[in-house]
């Protein structure tokens, strides 16, 4: 007897999910670094907590990244899954059109959330203030560390670096990095790349996803994991 029938299994993983506990595991690791920091210099030290916050950094971003591109796939993929469900059928057709075209998968993550809005005929993200405007600024911080270039540390260059990044030391958004105090020491990146400064990434692209859902009228996909989501030790324990 000859068996000529076959059955493919699929299955589908949603980064989205793993880039932001893993932003959350990160912050938390830099917390505990300075909450125990005895003033006592040490570049092992430094170099371990710079790379939790650059880490964090990464992951906050690539969180909506994936966010937006899964939320495409799924309406594409799943025309009756339960994110598609909550759409209407001409709004699943025009995303399915806009996203079988390869050319739109390049286009700048932020603005495919605009685009999904608009589309929907939603009213869009506000881009004129949080937490559009502090994406924006991690955006340039994550662009910065992915296409470096060397450049000599300046008082003069600081003023002359993008105006977004300066906005944070201006504004204050958050505490900066205790391990580095020397008044020498440029902000950006010294002073910058803080726990403070990771807290403020998490929270800034997980506002916008849960505005962007809101808006669109879909649950939001990462409310289970919530309890993963913190960014402080005693935040966890509590």
């Amino acid at each position: 007897m000859e068996i000529t029938d076959a059955i493919t299994i699929k299955s589908r993983y949603y980064f989205s999910l793993q880039h932001i506990q893993s932003a959350a595991l990160f912050a938390r690791q830099c917390y505990q670094i300075e909450k125990n920091y005895d003033g006592i210099f040490s570049i092992d030290l430094i170099t371990e907590h710079r790379s939790y916050v650059i880490g964090s950094l990464f992951a906050a971003f690539s969180f909506l990244e994936a966010t937006i591109n899964e939320f495409f796939a799924d309406t594409v993929d799943h025309p009756y899954g339960d994110v598609a469900k909550h759409l209407d059928a001409d709004t699943k057709q025009l995303m399915t059109d806009l996203w079988v075209r390869g050319t739109f998968r390049t286009t700048n993550s932020l603005e495919k959330f605009q685009v999904a809005l608009t589309l929907a005929r939603k009213p869009l993200l506000d881009s004129h203030s949080s937490p559009w405007q502090d994406v924006q600024i991690l955006r340039a911080i994550r662009n910065d560390f992915v296409h470096y270039e060397p450049e000599w540390t300046s008082i003069e260059l600081e003023k002359k670096r993008k105006n977004s990044i300066l906005n944070l030391q201006q504004q204050k958004k958050f505490a900066f990095n205790p391990l580095i105090t020397a008044t020498l020491n440029p902000f950006y990146p010294d002073k910058c790349l803080s726990h403070g400064c990771a807290k403020w990434a998490i929270n800034s692209s997980v506002q916008l996803a849960e505005d962007f859902f809101s808006k669109i009228g879909v649950p939001i996909p990462f409310e289970h994991i919530r309890p993963q989501l913190k960014t402080e030790i005693d935040e966890q324990q509590n």
